[in-house]
């Protein structure tokens, strides 16, 4: 058992020595800034589109802010709460027909900046043509906005949802059960929804040939824990511990925005190294007792 577990423990600083080396030769502090960069530019436009049709589906606007409310640290909060709560409650059709082109293109540059950031964590070069490269990001734009979409329509309606399940199961189970097992229900199925998301990006984006979902699951479950935990911690420690506004003043909501998309951008890059480690056919042939020579 001991030996057993020993081993074990070897292949986790192995695969930690690993991942801190790819870390490094793919320059990802560098890479996240640029990436993070990129996110900046697509924010707004992509934050515009998303909530314009978010508005025409009806939904309410003000259970959609208390869940971005609950993820962002306050200066993000307070910077989109009234585009979020205008472009939703507005409905103008001449605002989605204005904001389509230019928020997806705008959008669609934070997609291409994953692209490069993923093949370079694969180590492969992506020789297909720009015009591809702006076709498939605008694909994965829209596709990451109706996926987004279903997770707040979830959200949104799944206080009614849950009504609906107290009402029926009233008579047979006791209130807070049925209530806990929904909340359960509720965000098993959010948090799975994310990993969906995380896996498809990491399955499709790389240029890579040979492909298995087993290979991708692994960084999209990361990347899924590390930026909920990574978005609350942010969130907590500059609400509570930290305040930029009065150290910065008015720039100091910039910061924050800038601090929380390189975190996301770091934490989506690092997962993709994940994949790229365990989908590298040579990692199976390392011999794991190399690591004697780092704990030495």
């Amino acid at each position: 058992m001991g030996e057993i577990l020993k081993k074990i423990f070897r292949k986790i600083i192995f695969f930690i020595y690993i991942l801190i080396k790819k870390m490094d030769d793919d320059e990802l502090i560098a890479l996240s800034s640029q990436l993070s960069y990129s996110f900046v530019l697509a924010f707004f436009p992509f934050l515009i589109f998303l909530m314009t049709v978010i508005g025409f589906l009806r939904l309410d606007s003000q259970q959609v802010l208390i869940f971005l409310q609950t993820l962002l640290p306050d200066e993000i909060y307070l910077l989109i709460h009234n585009i979020v709560k205008f472009v939703i409650d507005s409905r103008e059709g001449s605002l989605l027909s204005l904001s389509l082109f230019l928020s997806i293109w705008s959008s669609s540059a934070g997609f291409r900046a994953i692209m490069r950031g993923l093949n370079k964590a694969y180590d492969v070069v992506d020789t297909r043509s720009y015009i591809v490269k702006i076709i498939l990001s605008i694909i994965y734009t829209i596709g990451l906005v109706l996926l987004i979409v279903l997770m707040l329509i979830l959200v949104v309606f799944g206080g009614i949802i849950g009504d609906l399940f107290v009402k029926f199961f009233v008579d047979y189970v006791d209130v807070n059960i049925v209530l806990k097992s929904w909340y359960l229900i509720r965000y098993t199925f959010i948090i799975t929804l994310m990993v969906t998301v995380f896996a498809v990006i990491y399955y499709y984006v790389p240029v890579v040939k040979e492909k298995k979902l087993r290979w991708v699951l692994p960084g999209a479950i990361f990347t899924t824990i590390g930026w909920i935990v990574i978005s609350i911690g942010f969130t907590y420690y500059v609400n509570n511990l930290y305040n930029f506004s009065t150290l910065y003043g008015s720039i100091g909501t910039v910061i924050v925005l800038m601090i929380w998309l390189f975190l996301t951008s770091m934490i989506i890059l690092l997962g993709g190294e994940i994949n790229a480690i365990l989908t590298n056919k040579n990692l199976e042939i390392l011999k794991f007792n190399n690591t004697k020579k780092i704990l030495n």
